[in-house]
This record gives structure tokens, C-alpha cells and sequence, in this order.
């Protein structure tokens, strides 16, 4: 897939939090994980049903899980077919942002802490659910800083790697 996995799963996890902010992590990011996994299978397969067979299931776990929380997803779940409930859900604008509290940034050492991968992913979500900022736009501004995190965390000195660029981190996440 042109678009690949991470940033797919990047991409929807910002526009979930952003269409249910009222949510939790764990309410979006399997859906976010799950769509990533569909879209990738999809547009690296041959067959021409592969969304059709893929859908259905996807479908119920986010009609599921969210319609509670934001109910225009209740009226896209009154759709049809799982494709037509998927394109709406898809569509479906951000919803009002709630008073939220300030989102404070990860510490450097759970950054990189193998024993808690969500970290950055809760991070993503409490910024995503208070920003008004189009997701197109938040995933450009995240992805080059994921990318500099990721690389302080497999360098030989992390220590230095997060103090030499912790201004630049700071500056781009705030």
C-alpha cells in the first residue's frame, strides 16, 4: 500500500479521536489498528470483494463501540451495507471538542519503554481529540517527529539523543 500501515493507522487513529472525543484510547486505537490491517490487506490483494469481505466485521465493532458516544455514528450505522457505513464514518466530521485538559508530553523514558508501547499513542489521541487542526495536517506535523523519537530510542545514547533534539520536540508538539 502507497500510504503503508503506520501512517494508515496514524492517520485514523487522529480522525477517531477527533470524531469521538469524548472517547478513550481504548475505545479507537483497535479500530484505528483494525482498519489500518484492512486497508493494507485490501490494496495489497488482487481481489476486487476484498473491502466487501473485510468490512462487515469492522463495521459492527465501530457501530459497537462508538455509537454511545457520538450519535451520528448511530445514523451511519443505519446504512445499508458495511461499504456505505464505512464511507460515512469515514466522512463523518470532527465532533465538538470538550474541555480537555492540557496535554502534557511523555517523558523520555516511557518514550522508549518497550514494557509500554502506548505511551506515544495516548499522547496522539489526547492531542487529536483536543486539537481543531484538520487530520491531514496533524499527521505531516506528528509523523517526522514519531520518526526523530523512534530514532532517539534505537540510538547508542538516548540520553543525548532526547536532550540534543528535546527542544526541537518540544517546539513541534506544543
Amino acid at each position: 500500500a502507497a500510504y503503508g500501515k503506520d501512517k494508515s493507522r496514524l492517520s485514523h487513529l487522529i480522525k477517531l479521536a477527533q470524531k469521538v472525543p469524548t472517547a478513550n484510547l481504548e475505545d479507537v486505537l483497535p479500530l484505528a489498528e483494525d482498519v489500518a490491517t484492512i486497508l493494507s490487506k485490501c490494496c495489497d490483494s488482487a481481489s476486487e470483494d476484498c473491502m466487501a469481505k473485510e468490512l462487515p466485521e469492522y463495521t459492527v465493532k465501530i457501530c459497537d463501540n462508538l455509537s454511545s458516544k457520538n450519535s451520528k455514528f448511530t445514523d451511519c450505522c443505519q446504512e445499508k451495507t458495511p461499504m456505505d457505513i464505512f464511507i460515512c464514518t469515514y466522512f463523518m466530521p470532527a465532533a465538538p471538542r470538550p474541555e480537555l485538559p492540557d496535554v502534557k508530553l511523555p517523558k523520555n523514558k516511557d518514550v522508549c519503554d518497550k514494557g509500554n508501547p502506548k505511551v506515544l499513542d495516548q499522547y496522539i489521541f489526547e492531542l487529536s481529540r483536543k486539537t481543531h487542526i484538520p487530520e491531514v495536517f496533524l499527521s505531516k506535523i506528528l509523523e517526522p517527529t514519531l520518526k526523530s523519537l523512534d530514532e532517539c530510542c534505537h540510538s547508542e545514547d538516548s540520553t543525548a539523543c532526547f536532550k540534543a533534539k528535546g527542544p526541537q520536540f518540544k517546539k513541534e508538539l506544543s
